[in-house]
């Protein structure tokens, strides 16, 4: 027999490594949850204005940002669409100086990239469930019907229709491309809340509706007076950020209920015109499904959302909400739990600014979703490239089913300005126990570091 033992080099390169030895479930490398349930079961990736680089006044307009967003597991992105010259329609933020591109691109995009995996990346996910494309119509009836030819023209059998006879199961569905549209004729279209941001909105009246592109929405979007009673599963409901976190306040458990009849899609506030985002984590505890954010912002609450859904079910875009909210008799009663943490040391940790001269490295961990202070190593002089803390923390959560644990990595320079090396996102229910390799994200989003980590120990305790 050779000889059993590994060498310190060897054995540096497991602990260290995200892919050898990762703090995720190797489980969930795999799509692990159930896919044969309803839609209104799962949490949906989602992007808002997707076609924006920007802000909301003044940024440009591009097709790429479907690519990215479609590459990196998001399964619903919008469509403002508008009025072209030469009946070709645009998309734009309408009002705005925002630029205009053409629908035809916008699909054509969709098209190639919404089932191909991001093969940049060391480990792409699995992209082979359903997109969802989310209209807002602006258009007159003729460019509807425009838009209409072009849906089936260009997507040709990815296209879902109506009349097909499918389950509306991420199994069932996959492959194929969902429009969510007015399913009937109603002046109650999705316009958005933009109260605070300077933007007029129009309207859609009932003259603008088309039977044709009616003919291709499938996920068909409604306003429920009565919680979504008298809806069917695949109905959609649209709350702005504001009406979302007032009925968390006043009225969650009914909300709760209404997501467990049908779908529902939050959008950020009208006066976010900076592209920032709100906290997704209070949409996702009433069982929301399609929380919307700007996906061009790399800010903490979109963070949140790329480890989310990336450290879960191989970063397909669906993961399985929790069974407590998917039951009808919903308390939103969570379990409580209680993460025994040890960051030990990080390997490489200079990768994402190599041109800095940094000092005391540290490392901030909380639970994302509790009340529980942060907790925070001491600062590591010296080193930044492997630094060592072994320091110890005890954190507390309400929710296991939903908190993430979140890590950040910082240092200063010589003028003692903070530098964030990279963060990591995961939650709560998907951590491995004992010595693990944490994944540290860019701090610009682009995606993980190739080398950085930090090496944890982790247990937890209902």
């Amino acid at each position: 027999m050779g000889n059993p033992c590994v060498d310190y080099d060897t054995f540096s390169f497991f602990m260290c490594s995200s892919t050898l030895n990762s703090i995720v479930d190797p489980a969930h490398s795999s799509v692990v949850d159930p896919m044969n349930l309803h839609l209104n079961n799962y949490y949906i990736n989602s992007s808002h204005n997707t076609y924006l680089t920007g802000d909301q006044l003044q940024s440009e307009s591009s097709v790429e940002m479907y690519r990215k967003v479609l590459q990196d597991g998001c399964r619903c992105v919008e469509i403002d669409c508008w009025d072209g010259p030469n009946n070709d329609p645009i998309v734009y933020h309408g009002h705005t100086a925002t630029s205009k591109i053409r629908f035809e691109d916008v699909i054509k995009t969709i098209d190639k990239y919404a089932f191909r995996p991001n093969h940049t990346v060391e480990q792409p996910s699995v992209l082979e469930y359903p997109v969802i494309l989310s209209l807002e119509v602006h258009t007159s009836l003729e460019q509807c019907d425009v838009m209409a030819t072009m849906l089936k023209t260009i997507l040709g059998p990815k296209l879902l229709l109506p009349d097909e006879n499918v389950p509306y199961t991420p199994e069932n569905l996959k492959g194929r491309i969902l429009v969510k549209w007015k399913g009937k004729a109603t002046d109650d279209d999705d316009i958005k809340d933009t109260e605070g941001s300077g933007i007029r909105r129009d309207r859609v009246q009932q003259s603008t509706y088309s039977l044709r592109l009616s003919g291709c929405s499938t996920v068909c979007s409604t306003k429920s007076s009565c919680w979504g009673e008298e809806a069917l599963p695949h109905n959609v409901q649209s709350y702005s950020e504001p009406t979302v976190f007032r009925i968390a306040k006043e009225d969650p458990i009914n909300l709760a209920k209404q997501n467990t009849r049908m779908l529902t899609r939050v959008y950020p506030a009208g006066s976010r015109v900076r592209s920032t985002n709100y906290d997704p984590m209070v949409p996702w505890c009433l069982g929301c499904h399609m929380v919307a954010l700007n996906f061009q912002t790399n800010d903490r609450a979109l963070g949140l959302n790329r480890g989310f859904f990336a450290s879960q079910n191989n970063g397909c875009g669906y993961v399985l909400k929790p069974l407590s909210l998917r039951d009808v008799e919903s308390t939103l009663k969570h379990t409580r739990f209680t993460l025994s943490l040890t960051v030990a040391s990080g390997n490489q940790l200079s990768e994402s600014c190599l041109q800095e001269t940094l000092t005391d490295a540290y490392v901030e961990a909380c639970i994302y979703g509790s009340e529980d202070s942060a907790k925070v190593t001491r600062p590591v002089s010296g080193d930044v490239v492997h630094p060592v803390w072994n320091e110890s923390f005890t954190l507390h959560g309400d929710n296991y089913d939903l908190d993430v644990l979140c890590l950040q990595v910082s240092a200063y320079d010589e003028k003692r300005s903070r530098h964030d090396l990279g963060s990591a996102f995961i939650p709560v229910k998907v951590l491995r126990p004992g010595y693990r390799a944490v994944p540290l994200s860019h701090p610009s989003g682009k995606g993980n570091l190739q080398f950085a980590s930090i090496v944890c120990s982790v247990s937890v305790k209902l």
